[in-house]
């Protein structure tokens, strides 16, 4: 009779039904049951007190999680922790972009090596068009000699010369038969005075100037995890997670691994599930537009 009180006790929706219970205990139940913690009792209905052991699912842990809105009551020594990272590593970012002194952040410095080292190969074939004031010249191709690349410079400043197709693009660098134009004309010191303003280190201050990133103070932070933890402690709004039935058919007897509950799994991206033809086998269409 004692172990049923318990068990009752245990599937109680509320805490007050769990009190309720435990008052019909007699004198040789409550020695019986002395042996137990009565905090046990409430953890078939609040996962907060228990997060890593549930009997009933991830799946229906997650849909109380949902309807407890337990996802807003993180421990508060995670949410520190998260926030100094993120404090740390702002400023870290905004000591290297006011302490820099060069025209161009490091990291734009390092595109700029890359794109001059893969601009080494047109080097020898720039040639600049007569009549132009050396604004256009001709770059041959790599790949194919019969082909000859246009550039146009341009006039206006931290502009990238026109070219192919990498030129139109919103990159704000310039393409490598550019670059071979520009490193034959003004040198590759100079190649920074050929981007898009938003790659200079100016820039790259003004993201920075006049922000501060502030901290709350400890007693408004303490306040807001107190009154979230005196609304979980009542318990009459908390939702029981229920047993999702199982599905429907002859069961399979290699069902594969059951699915993994938030604080189990954590942030992942969804994976989307890939269709092919039933008639070619091929995907990125069905049977009913394949070409068959």
């Amino acid at each position: 009779m004692a172990a049923g009180l318990y068990n009752k006790a245990v599937h109680a929706p509320t805490r007050e039904m769990v009190d309720g219970i435990v008052a019909l205990y007699g004198p040789n139940q409550l020695d019986y049951l002395s042996n137990f913690l009565k905090s046990q009792l409430y953890r078939a209905y609040s996962s907060l007190e228990d997060l890593t052991t549930t009997s009933q699912g991830a799946e229906s842990q997650m849909a109380a999680a949902l309807r407890n809105h337990i996802r807003a009551v993180e421990p508060q020594k995670m949410l520190e922790k998260v926030l100094m990272t993120q404090r740390k590593t702002f400023l870290s970012r905004q000591t290297a972009a006011l302490a820099c002194r060069g025209p161009v952040p490091p990291f734009v410095e390092r595109q700029l090596a890359s794109i001059i080292n893969r601009s080494r190969g047109y080097f020898s074939s720039v040639t600049f068009i007569d009549g132009t004031r050396q604004m256009e010249a001709t770059v041959t191709s790599q790949t194919d000699a019969s082909v000859s690349r246009r550039i146009t410079l341009s006039t206006e400043h931290q502009t990238p010369p026109m070219c192919c197709s990498f030129s139109l693009s919103s990159s704000g660098y310039p393409c490598y038969h550019s670059a071979a134009v520009l490193c034959e004309k003004y040198g590759s010191t100079n190649l920074h005075r050929f981007i898009a303003p938003r790659h200079l280190t100016t820039a790259w201050k003004e993201q920075y100037e006049n922000i501060n990133f502030g901290i709350p103070p400890q007693f408004e932070v303490d306040e807001v995890m107190i009154s979230a933890r005196q609304l979980v402690a009542l318990g009459k709004n908390l939702q029981v997670p229920k047993a999702i039935p199982p599905p429907k058919g002859r069961p399979v007897k290699n069902g594969g691994k059951r699915k993994k509950g938030w604080y189990e799994r954590g942030p992942e991206s969804r994976r989307r599930r890939s269709y092919s033809c039933s008639l070619c086998h091929m995907s990125g269409h069905d049977s009913s537009s394949c070409q068959l």
